[in-house]
């Protein structure tokens, strides 16, 4: 496995930038589904975790109180597959992570949650995003509407 050392850069209230970086997993720079899926299962929990605890940490030594972190649409189960929700519409209460990438939000945001807990004056956000894609990917997504499981989780 190679690694290498990604910029991971908080700005503090003063003006200035703390590297909050660690040693990652080549995986992790890449946010396309079929690299991501293509990595073993603990490579992609371990790498997303040790990165969302590298930042809270680093935020709450720094005394950071506002934070927004990426997580994910699929800690609502999605691709839908291969469990069918138990209800819907599907809430932002919703927690059924179907993947390793996918648990590994789920324990992201339950982190932030713990921070928050620490420091009642912290606030976290955690945003589920949706369909993050690299630009070089847009001119293939006709295709992906024709044959939609082109995308799925493998």
């Amino acid at each position: 496995m190679s690694f290498h050392l990604p910029r991971c850069l908080l700005r503090t209230s003063d003006g200035g930038y703390v590297n909050v970086s660690k040693r990652h997993p080549q995986a992790h720079t890449n946010t396309q589904t079929e690299q991501r899926s293509s990595q073993a299962n603990h490579v992609v929990f371990h790498t997303n975790i040790l990165q969302t605890y590298n930042i809270l940490e680093a935020c709450r030594v720094l005394r950071i109180k506002n934070v927004a972190l990426a997580s994910s649409e699929t800690v609502f189960g999605l691709p839908l597959h291969p469990h069918k929700p138990t209800k819907l519409p599907v809430s932002e209460e919703v927690e059924r992570p179907e993947s390793s990438y996918s648990l590994s939000k789920l324990m992201g945001e339950k982190m932030a949650e713990q921070y928050c807990r620490w420091d009642p004056e912290t606030k976290i956000i955690n945003i589920r995003l949706s369909n993050v894609m690299a630009p070089e990917d847009y001119k293939r997504f006709p295709g992906w509407q024709d044959d939609p499981w082109s995308r799925a989780w493998k």
